[in-house]
Order: C-alpha cells, then structure tokens, then sequence
C-alpha cells in the first residue's frame, strides 16, 4: 500500500511519511464505547475499522518528502552519520549470514538458510542478506512477507509460507505464488485440499519439548500452540500423501534466544525420532528437515556467545546416530 494523509482537501506536506507498506491486521468493532446498537434496517449505530501497516521501506535521509527537497544544511552532518551507520549495519549483516553459513557448511554438505521474514521485513535488509549469501531463503507467514521477499529478488521457489492459523485466502495466496507451503496444523490440510494439491508439503512438528530464556517465547511443549505433536505427526503425512502430495518435508522450531549448546543437539534428537517414524509410515525419506533456528546473542555481561561451529558439529554427530557417517545419506 502507498499510504498519503489528507489535510484541508489535498495532501498534506505537514504530516509524517509512510514508505511502501503491508496490511499486518485488520480489526472491526460494532461497540466501541462498550454498548452494541442498531438502527432499525440492522445496520450497526458505531463502528471502529482498524488497520494495522507495517512499512517494508523505510524512509531515508536525502529521500523525497512530499515531493519536496527539503534536506536544510543543518542536516547534512546527520545524514553523513546516517550514512556511515548503514554502512556499519550492513556489515554487521553480512558478517553475521556468512558465519552462520560457513558454520552450517563445515558440518553440513547440503542446507539452506532460511530469512524469518517477520523478524524484520525491512527489504533494505532482506537485500544486504541475499546479496552476501545468494542461496538465501524466505521464512514468511503472511501474503505481505511473501511480497518483501519477491521483492528482494529472492526466488519464490526458494522462500516457505508458515501460516498459524491462517486464513483460506492467505493460504490460496501462498499457493499460487508457487512457494513451498508448511502447515501448522491438520485444520489447514483440510482447507489447502480444497485450494488445491501442492507436489511437496511439509509440516511443522511440535517435538514435545520447548526452549527460551521465558516461556513466551518458547514455541515447543505442551502448552504450545505451534505445531503438531509429535503423538499425531505421522496422520498429517498419511492424509497428505493419499491426498497426492508426491514429496515431504518437516520443520521445527521449538523456542527462542537459547544459548545452551546442548538444548540444540536435544531437540534435534526428538526431531529426527519423529523423522524415522514419518518416514516408516509413508516409506519415503523426507527431502528436507528443519531444526529452526532461536540462537540466542549474549544481552549480559556473564553471557557467552554461542560457538556456531561447535554446536553444527554437536547437531551433525545427532544425524551421524540416527543416519550413519556417510552424510550422502541424509
């Protein structure tokens, strides 16, 4: 959306500038003060529409205001600053993808990094990620996401739609994008089979067990509402496949902003004895598994960093026991 603010019959150059935006959420009360009330032809007294955007472009110093260059030579020293801190960002974002890739590689032959869109659907940083690692990928869990990620130039056959309790058209939109499509739960089965049959799907596991520094962002266990669990895992993928689902994947994120190694190497072992079981029960090996992500970064001074290197080669021994040495395997 391209969102102008009226004042006085025109636009307004008085008013603060929105960027290239999504629509994020939409909200609709008929008793904003409290009270329902009707006229007599049913229409509602009050109504309240809320919209919620999220800007995907930000406005930067030396754009275009209202179509007026009104960059003033007392803000010439803040843009130079401003300029010199992107710069400084920007590399911290390439720094942090290629570590993290070259982690993943040393252990891992064959793997993918996946962008988690709603983290920040900045395009700016979207484009800094792809251009340091091209083979990058797109976690999104909205239409707006799957729009920020095209628009980057990532390949939509490279990014993955993760609704939560999605909407039928959400899910239809994500359909004819032609991205890959993880579903959350066997509810969205239902309705993705009446949009259509998708040649690969996979879904979100709920292994049993979560991890974070506090239970709001602990996305695994019990109590989650992410995922299936893994008691119930394998009918998702006995329904998909008499469906028509040819191949099948598996994703998995259990929680957030954990530095503990081991929490890791456990999850992904409850992971892949859900992969074994999967795979028995529909005598295919999956294509693709996903552990998640929730690395945490140290907010305290008596925090340590993780050592990526270290916890890839802990999570590579964990498919070495379940798969074998010879990695070609899995």
């Amino acid at each position: 959306y391209k969102i102008k603010f009226l004042g006085g019959g025109d636009f307004s150059d008085y008013l603060f500038t929105m960027q290239t935006s999504v629509l994020t959420s939409m909200t609709v009360n008929h008793d904003p003060q409290g009270i329902v009330g009707f006229h007599e032809d049913g229409a509602p007294v009050q109504t309240t529409l809320s919209l919620n955007f999220k800007e995907i472009e930000y406005l930067l110093s030396g754009d275009s205001v209202s179509g007026t260059e009104a960059i003033m030579s007392s803000n010439k020293n803040a843009a130079a600053f401003a300029k010199r801190e992107r710069a400084q960002s920007d590399y911290r974002l390439k720094d942090n993808i290629n570590r993290l890739s070259n982690a993943i590689g040393n252990s891992f032959s064959s793997h993918r990094i996946y962008y988690a869109v709603k983290a920040n659907s900045n395009i700016h940083i979207i484009s800094v990620l792809k251009k340091a690692l091209d083979s990058l990928g797109c976690d999104c869990s909205s239409p707006g996401e799957l729009y920020a990620a095209q628009k980057t130039g990532v390949d939509i056959s490279n990014c993955v739609y993760t609704g939560n309790y999605e909407s039928v058209d959400d899910l239809k939109t994500a359909y004819k994008s032609g991205c890959e499509i993880n579903l959350d739960d066997l509810n969205s089965l239902k309705r993705l089979e009446n949009i259509g049959v998708p040649e690969y799907l996979s879904f979100r596991l709920n292994p049993g067990k979560g991890h974070g520094q506090f239970k709001g962002i602990m996305t695994g266990g019990k109590d989650s509402k992410f995922g299936i669990p893994k008691e119930k895992i394998t009918n998702a993928y006995s329904l998909a496949k008499d469906m028509g689902v040819k191949r099948f994947g598996l994703q998995c994120h259990a929680g957030s902003a954990t530095l503990d190694l081991e929490t890791f190497s456990d999850i992904t072992k409850l992971v892949l004895n859900s992969v074994k079981t999967i795979e028995t029960c529909i005598n295919q090996k999956l294509e693709k598994i996903s552990i998640g992500s929730g690395f945490g970064i140290p907010y305290k001074d008596d925090e340590v960093p993780l050592n990526l290197d270290l916890l890839f080669r802990k999570i590579q021994n964990v498919f070495s026991e379940h798969y074998g040495k010879n990695n070609s395997d899995w």
